[in-house]
């Protein structure tokens, strides 16, 4: 975890605070798409506390960040089962979803 946690240190240093947690975020949401809500949360709770120490901030705001990102697959239609079961016969595409 060490190592995902320095990628995404690498990817964020030099940028703002908000930059960072932008950076988790999208990891979380892209994340979310392909694994369970709960395991993408459990697999990067220590990673976002650690580049919020590496980076000398609080992990409040990464720990959210887990929170909101981690729930994200609702919006893409390959996220639940449910939206792609419905994304085909209602004739809606990638677009119409909140991706």
């Amino acid at each position: 975890m060490i190592t995902q946690a320095s990628r995404l240190k690498e990817l964020g240093r030099g940028r703002h605070g908000v930059e960072n947690v932008a950076i988790q975020d999208q990891t979380l949401a892209t994340l979310s798409d392909f694994m369970n809500n709960a395991a993408t949360a459990a697999v990067m709770c220590p990673i976002a506390i650690s580049v919020a120490e590496q980076l000398g901030a609080t992990p409040d705001a990464f720990l959210m960040t887990v929170a909101v990102g981690g729930s994200c697959a609702l919006l893409s239609p390959i996220g639940h089962q449910n939206n792609t079961l419905i994304f085909g016969p209602g004739g809606f595409r990638f677009g119409d979803s909140g991706c």
